[in-house]
């Protein structure tokens, strides 16, 4: 069950940090060329990280709750993390907006 644990939270890690690289990069594109493509790319980047990094964090939820009591930090720890990304996509949304020419 331990290696169940670090693994999610492996598994968290890697989901978070590859989404912030990854939409961090396609911001900055965005900010650098301007294009309406690379603001398309974004959004649908956006979409498939959001549903993606979803479904881990209700795997890293339910394991959790069948779980409860074993773990618990690890598992809190897990959810912070993958979590961590709804601010830093709110500022690039907020910032994209700002630069978006109409």
């Amino acid at each position: 069950m331990e290696n169940e644990c670090q693994t999610l939270r492996k598994m968290a890690i890697k989901f978070a940090s590859g989404s912030f690289v990854l939409g961090t990069l396609i911001f900055v594109l965005n900010l650098m060329i301007g294009n309406a493509g690379i603001l398309l790319i974004g959004l649908i980047y956006v979409l498939c990280a959001a549903i993606a990094n979803l479904m881990l964090l209700l795997v890293i939820i339910l394991s959790f709750y069948y779980h409860y009591g074993k773990h618990n930090a690890i598992y809190l720890e897990s959810m912070g993390i993958l979590l961590l990304n709804i601010p830093i996509v709110i500022l690039y949304f907020y910032l994209t907006t700002l630069t978006i020419e109409l």
